[in-house]
Order: structure tokens, then C-alpha cells, then sequence
């Protein structure tokens, strides 16, 4: 497994980290690629000793004009037969990846793997992901993501990479907004496997993109989402 986390933001970096390194599979890779950041990632980075931390800092600043652009940046890294995109605010429970070595086991031809989430913020929690099949066809993933019976972000899923680089690497939205659900619809050709357990904490904060609505922002979101619907509209026909 290799864990890629492009990291901008360092005030939750250090919890991020330590939730990783904390898994009880121990047979990973955690790929950290520094964004130019304005915060003391190297020194949060430098705090934590693991062999399996592998730190790369980019020349410019990628993500501040193409979010998604850093995420394949930071997938270029990669080493593992299976990769999560990880983030620099979410928290992953200690069972995340011994709940999937099973189910990977299980199903050998699914791509695309995924935790139920819980989203949280400082006053507790938000809402808990539904609870879906263990193993959906692509027609039957296809119709919870329309039906929008789906809970959208990135770091609780898990791709098989050799595919999800055959395929061009995460789908690229302005904004990275619904890259996540594109991306997962890309790679769910081959059935999506779900576990039952909630195993990734998604943290809903002033600093998260999903939280800001200045007007700018709001019709880039929107700009986004049209383009969203026409590439969905090619995948479909």
C-alpha cells in the first residue's frame, strides 16, 4: 500500500500523520509531497522518525493553481500495488487497512475499494456515511453516486494504481471538485467493494475548501460542477 498526502496546510498534519503510522498493517508507504507550503511541513515531517516516510518538496506551488495537478504529482511517487490518497487534516482508524487486505483477497478483480466516513468537526460530529453492499456493480455504484445517496472526498478510498495510471491518474475538475467522485466512478468499472466500518474521519474546518463560500470561490465551485455533468455525460454515452 502506499499512502500519497499532498500537504499544504500543517495545522492538522501532525494527527494525519500519526494516524497513518499507526495502522496495525504494518507494510506501507507514506509519500509526502510539500506543496510550498507557508507552514513548517518539513518540521512536522522531521517529528516522526518511520522508515516508511518518504518526503519530497516540490519547486513551485502546484496545488494553489491546479489541485489536482499536485494530487497526480504526489501519485507519481508511488510505489505500492494499491494507493490512498490521503489528506493533511483527515484521520485514518488504526484498522483501516487490515479491514481491506481481506477484501482484496476476496475480490482480486476490483480497481476500487472504500471505508465508510464519518465527517466531523471541533463541536463533534456532522454525519455518519451510510452503510452500503459489500460489493456493487458498476450499474448499482452508478445509481447511488446520481441518486446522491453517496458520500463525497477522497481519502477514504483506496485504488488499485497500475489501473488508476492506465486511466490518466485522478480526474482533473477546477478545484478538485467532484474529482473525487469522477475518479471513483472511472475505476468502478470492475465492481466498487465497500466495508462496513467506519474507518476515516473527515474534517470539516474553516480551512477546507468544502466549508468556504466566498462569491469567487462559489462560482468556481459551480464552473466545476458544469464541467463535472459533461464529462459524466462522455462516460455514460
Amino acid at each position: 500500500f502506499s499512502f500519497v498526502l499532498p500537504a499544504y496546510k500543517g495545522r492538522y498534519l501532525a494527527e494525519s500523520i500519526k494516524s497513518i503510522l499507526a495502522q496495525t498493517v504494518t507494510d506501507f508507504e507514506l509519500v509526502i509531497v510539500n506543496d510550498c507550503s507557508p507552514d513548517d511541513i518539513a518540521g512536522i515531517v522531521a517529528d516522526n522518525t518511520d522508515y516508511r516516510i518518504r518526503y519530497y518538496e516540490n519547486e513551485r506551488n502546484i496545488g494553489g493553481n491546479d489541485l489536482v495537478a499536485q494530487w497526480n504529482k504526489s501519485l507519481s511517487y508511488a510505489c505500492g500495488e494499491y494507493v490512498i490518497l490521503a489528506t493533511d487534516d483527515d484521520l485514518y482508524e488504526p484498522n483501516f487497512l487490515e479491514t481491506f487486505v481481506p477484501l482484496i483477497e476476496k475480490y482480486p478483480k476490483a480497481d476500487l475499494f472504500h471505508a465508510r466516513i464519518l465527517t466531523f468537526n471541533d463541536k463533534g460530529i456532522i454525519r455518519l456515511d451510510y452503510d452500503y453492499k459489500e460489493c456493487m456493480s458498476f450499474v448499482e455504484f452508478i445509481n447511488i453516486v446520481v441518486g446522491q445517496n453517496w458520500i463525497s472526498g477522497i481519502p477514504h478510498y483506496i485504488f488499485r494504481t497500475e489501473e488508476l495510471r492506465k486511466n490518466g491518474g485522478f480526474v482533473n475538475l477546477p478545484l478538485a471538485w467532484g474529482a473525487d467522485a469522477a475518479t471513483a466512478i472511472m475505476m468502478s468499472k470492475n465492481s466498487v467493494v465497500s466495508s462496513q466500518d467506519i474507518l476515516v474521519r473527515f474534517r470539516y474546518s474553516d480551512i477546507n475548501i468544502s466549508s468556504q463560500n466566498k462569491y469567487g470561490l462559489v462560482k468556481k465551485k459551480v464552473d466545476a460542477f458544469l464541467k463535472y455533468i459533461k464529462w459524466f455525460d462522455r462516460v455514460m454515452t
